[in-house]
């Protein structure tokens, strides 16, 4: 049934077929759902650019305290604090490893995002398609009548304005199903693309995790690296 009320209204049937009005009423039931899946996708694009935001935010937070503490363990080892310095890398050392599940969770959020991005746009393409082919039933209709009445100039006016906009309705709707295929086959490739960067920042395998002996000497190369300059 669902394709043949389509193919009706894309001129591949006569619309002796059906009744225009009761196809009307499919078609307007179909752009209901539509718009309410436009809405949901809306609302989940939503949820995830604030949850997107609020990860880059904490990132953010982290990289300051970090700062914060390499510049207290710089100034503990040049006054020879090494005990005081050793214990501040491993404060370091925790808010990096933080850290780095932070920015994973945000790579995965901004992945998330782009995915629900593409799905708002094809629910609003869908959603036109639909007014598209709600305006088709309704002018099908109206052409069904013309054609009921007697013959005369003021209806063969009409009838030919009517089978004009149809044929102009009829002809953005092939543009748009080409459109649609074209971004169909940039969504897939976009896809592949957030999967290979996710295998990428994934390295296959789990990653090192800082200690306070790498951040204790990390922290000693660049003093000794700034010594040698000044």
């Amino acid at each position: 049934m669902f394709k043949t009320v389509i193919s009706l209204f894309r001129g591949r049937y006569s619309p002796g077929l059906l009744s225009a009005l009761r196809v009307a009423g499919f078609i307007d039931e179909d752009r209901r759902e539509a718009a309410l899946s436009l809405d949901l996708a809306e609302r989940a694009l939503g949820a995830a650019v604030s949850a997107n935001a609020k990860e880059l935010r904490r990132v953010a937070s982290l990289d300051r305290r970090i700062a914060q503490l390499e510049q207290r363990a710089s100034q503990e080892l040049g006054e020879g604090r090494i005990p005081a310095a050793a214990e501040t890398a491993g404060r370091i050392a925790s808010l990096e490893r933080l850290r780095i599940t932070a920015c994973e969770t945000q790579k995965g959020l901004a992945s998330e995002v782009r995915r629900l991005k593409r799905d708002v746009a094809a629910a609003r393409d869908r959603l036109a398609d639909w007014e598209r082919d709600q305006r088709i039933a309704h002018l099908v209709a109206v052409a069904e009548r013309l054609r009921e009445r007697p013959a005369g100039r003021a209806r063969n006016e009409q009838l030919a304005e009517t089978e004009a906009t149809l044929a102009r309705l009829r002809a953005n709707q092939a543009r748009s199903e080409a459109a649609a295929s074209a971004r169909e086959a940039l969504n897939n490739a976009a896809v592949s693309m957030d999967i290979a960067g996710v295998l990428a920042a994934a390295g296959f395998g789990a990653r090192p995790q800082p200690t306070a002996e790498e951040v204790l000497l990390r922290l000693r190369t660049r003093a000794a690296a700034l010594r040698l300059v000044g």
